[in-house]
């Protein structure tokens, strides 16, 4: 079985080509085809050098490297997987009723354990400004420093 290289295109506003040589870009730069066009490309005054690895890379390969970020993404992947099996059903949010709703984990290490809230009342519930469950349960970044990421199930 031979495997197909898959190209993926250049997000909007992003050049396609190389912005030094015009040769296909490097598979982890929006601008460069190659560590020496970095070296080349001389930018105008105004305009500062493009670093070789695009900032949205950058911030997935942060997020990698954090335990947080690899519990939530397997905690939502979980959810995601039993919403879809039929396991999991949406209800409507818990302070509107509204039935588009998002699935809001208060504990990253169960995925049944769901708040389903709508995207508008998620917001405020995260920005300080909204209380659930009559005051009971408010926001606190701290809870999620807690988490031990070696007690995410596999």
């Amino acid at each position: 079985m031979s495997f197909k290289k898959v190209r993926i295109p250049a997000r909007d506003g992003m050049p396609s080509l190389c912005i030094v040589c015009k040769g296909s870009l490097h598979a982890k730069s929006e601008y460069y085809c190659s560590q020496s066009c970095v070296g080349i490309y001389r930018p105008n005054a105004e305009e500062t050098k493009p670093q070789f690895l695009s900032k949205w890379k950058l911030r997935k390969k942060k997020a990698l490297q954090d335990p947080l970020a690899c519990a939530r993404h397997k905690t939502r992947k979980k959810t995601r997987d039993l919403l879809k099996r039929g396991v999991l059903k949406k209800k409507p949010c818990i302070v509107c009723g509204d039935r588009e709703v998002i699935a809001h984990h208060e504990d990253y290490n169960n995925p049944y354990k769901i708040i389903w809230i709508c995207d508008k009342h998620h917001k405020e519930y995260h920005e300080g400004k909204r209380a659930l469950f009559n005051n009971k349960l408010k926001w606190d970044p701290k809870r999620l420093t807690m988490i031990k990421s070696a007690k995410i199930f596999s």
